[in-house]
C-alpha cells in the first residue's frame, strides 16, 4: 500500500491496554472505596447544582449513561444538497445567466466532481 489506508499488524491490538492512561487509571483505582465514598457525600450538598452533579455521576457510573435515540433524515432538509439530476440543466443555465449579468467568466466545462454537476467558478 503506497499512502495511507488500512495496514495489516498497524495499531493497538484489540483488548490492548491505552499505555498513556493506563497509569493514571491505576492511580485512581487505588483509591475507589475512597473516591465512592466522597462523590456519595457529595449527594447531600446543600448546593442543588453539586448534589444534581453528584447523583448523575452515581446514576452513571453504577447503571451507565442513557442511551440518546438518533433520528436521521434520509433526505437532506429543503433546500440542503445539490439539485436532483433532473434540474442540472436549468442550474447550470441560471448560473450562466447571472455570470452574465456580473460579467463574471463561464466556468470551465466538466468542473464538477463528477464531471457533470453544476458547479460556479470561485475564483474571485
Amino acid at each position: 500500500m503506497k499512502n495511507g489506508g488500512k495496514r495489516p499488524g498497524a495499531g493497538r491490538p484489540p483488548g490492548a491496554v491505552n499505555k498513556s492512561t493506563a497509569d493514571i487509571k491505576a492511580a485512581f483505582q487505588k483509591h475507589g472505596p475512597a473516591l465512592v465514598k466522597a462523590l456519595i457525600g457529595l449527594t447531600k450538598s446543600k448546593d442543588e447544582r453539586v448534589k444534581l452533579g453528584a447523583l448523575q455521576a452515581c446514576l452513571d457510573r453504577g447503571w451507565g449513561k442513557p442511551t440518546q435515540a438518533v433520528e436521521v433524515a434520509e433526505k437532506p432538509a429543503d433546500g440542503a444538497g445539490p439539485p436532483p439530476k433532473s434540474q442540472w440543466a436549468a442550474v447550470r443555465a441560471k448560473i450562466e445567466a447571472a455570470q452574465k449579468q456580473v460579467g463574471g467568466e463561464r466556468p470551465e466545462a466538466g468542473n464538477g466532481a463528477d464531471g457533470n454537476s453544476p458547479t460556479t467558478d470561485t475564483r474571485h
